[in-house]
């Protein structure tokens, strides 16, 4: 059982995924499932070279690079899936916030902290052990124990995590210890977030070398 708990830590984060899933280009994938198919279209019937006349000399005019819109297409297809994944199934705290300047900057508090907690935690439970989510809940309410006139620290280790009081000066501490918890959530939809960014990234590279080789070709 440690194996098969230690997996999900070594796939890539939510955050990590982010970076791909936050790129312009990489969001327009949806555009290109309807673009490709009719541009394709478009240029198969005009044929792979147009043939023009200027001052009774002609031109012709190549349209095409070896550009393999099956390819395209399909790459655009994983990119889709990957980004779709990744809206539907990453943590709303951590698609939307990427450090506490931002949580606070919209005015999000205790309450939003311990929702997430709540989410994060009862997730966790359908994949790691008992004993494991119990130690989540027992590190997150030590964040905010309390202070006696001595300054000794209490924790309250029966109180419930989804009403505990979060002091200002502990929202910060609060806010990451969720993220991070959150970060590593879902790990099934991250491992195919992954397989799908990785394929869509490795047909594009194909494209752009079968491209390459062809003007090296065709240039020297």
């Amino acid at each position: 059982m440690g194996i098969l708990n230690s997996i999900p830590d070594r796939l890539p984060t939510w955050s990590q995924l982010s970076r791909a899933g936050r790129l312009k280009t990489l969001k327009t994938s949806y555009l290109w499932l309807v673009v490709v198919p009719l541009a394709a279209r478009m240029l198969s019937k005009i044929g792979p070279e147009i043939t023009f006349e200027i001052w009774q000399v002609k031109y012709v005019l190549l349209l095409g690079l070896p550009f393999s819109w099956k390819i395209f297409y399909f790459s655009s297809v994983a990119f889709a899936i990957a980004s779709s994944v990744y809206s539907i199934k990453c943590p709303a705290i951590v698609r939307y916030y990427t450090g506490y300047p931002d949580f606070q900057q919209q005015g999000k508090g205790g309450r939003e902290i311990t929702a997430a907690f709540k989410a994060a935690v009862t997730q966790l439970s359908k994949v790691r052990e008992e004993e494991n989510v119990k130690e989540f809940i027992s590190e997150f309410l030590e964040l905010f124990s309390k202070t006696d006139s001595k300054s000794t620290p209490v924790v309250v280790r029966d109180a419930n995590p989804w009403e505990v009081d979060i002091r200002s000066d502990q929202m910060a501490a609060g806010f990451w210890y969720v993220r991070d918890l959150s970060d590593k959530n879902f790990p099934l939809y991250r491992f195919m977030a992954t397989v799908m960014y990785g394929l869509g990234s490795a047909l594009l590279i194909i494209l752009l070398a079968q491209n390459f080789i062809y003007v090296w070709r065709l240039t020297f």
